[in-house]
């Protein structure tokens, strides 16, 4: 009789911890679901609007965690227009495949981009201002006119990117690899440098470097690019 209110004590204790356990595990998964749920919808609202240049694009917050948006078109009429470009503010773009995707124009301040797959990307007169690209790979990424001021790319892949007009004041280029970069008419007033690799780099005298900072002594300007032509016959905007 005792030892079997003793066992019961024992059984009833431990059948109480694996049923939430188990209520966890389900309530995890069902989360996982949702999620999963609302990205692709999320998804398909972006794949919707992609290539119509007019359309809104009224993406800000969106939880976009490793979606596959490579190669779509959400570029706008004009970059200086109202409405019609992607507005990304504090969206989560957590892994997401962003290669070869058209973002001109768009609003990424406050993005969470995290291990997204940008290289190639175009991201022309865009907004990254104070953005952490720390890493990531924007290997002949499109950056001209945009606004890099204050973002993180330390260790950031920027070879054979275009940084033409790009706004990198204060931005931070520790440890980046600029080999074959477009830096004509870039200004990087106040930009941390520290460890980037230069040597191979296209700039000219309106390049705005940071002060105290030595430049590679020669100036690359004569290389292809890809899609893109020799940056020597490359007009200004």
């Amino acid at each position: 009789m005792v030892s079997g209110v003793v066992a019961g004590f024992v059984i009833f204790p431990a059948t109480v911890w694996s049923d939430s356990r188990l209520a966890q595990r389900q309530e995890q998964v069902e989360e996982q679901r949702a999620e999963q749920q609302e990205v692709l919808e999320n998804v398909r609202f972006v794949r919707e609007r992609s290539g119509q240049r007019d359309a809104a694009k009224p993406f800000r917050g969106l939880n976009l965690t490793e979606a596959s948006l490579a190669g779509l078109d959400l570029s706008c009429a004009e970059p200086t227009s109202v409405g019609s470009c992607a507005d990304l503010l504090g969206a989560n773009l957590t892994g997401a495949d962003l290669r070869e995707t058209n973002l001109t124009g768009a609003n990424l301040r406050e993005t969470n981009l995290a291990d997204a797959k940008l290289s190639t990307a175009i991201l022309a007169d865009s907004n990254l201002a104070d953005v952490n690209l720390a890493g990531l790979d924007l290997f002949g990424a499109d950056l001209h006119q945009s606004n890099l001021s204050g973002a993180d790319l330390s260790g950031a892949n920027l070879s054979i990117a275009n940084l033409n007009f790009a706004h990198l004041e204060e931005a931070n280029l520790s440890g980046a690899d600029l080999h074959l970069t477009d830096l004509r008419n870039a200004n990087m007033a106040g930009a941390d440098l520290t460890g980037a690799l230069i040597e191979g780099a296209c700039f000219n005298s309106n390049t705005s470097w940071p002060h105290g900072f030595k430049p590679p002594n020669d100036s690359n300007c004569a290389q292809w690019f890809p899609g893109r032509g020799p940056l020597s016959q490359q007009s200004s905007p």
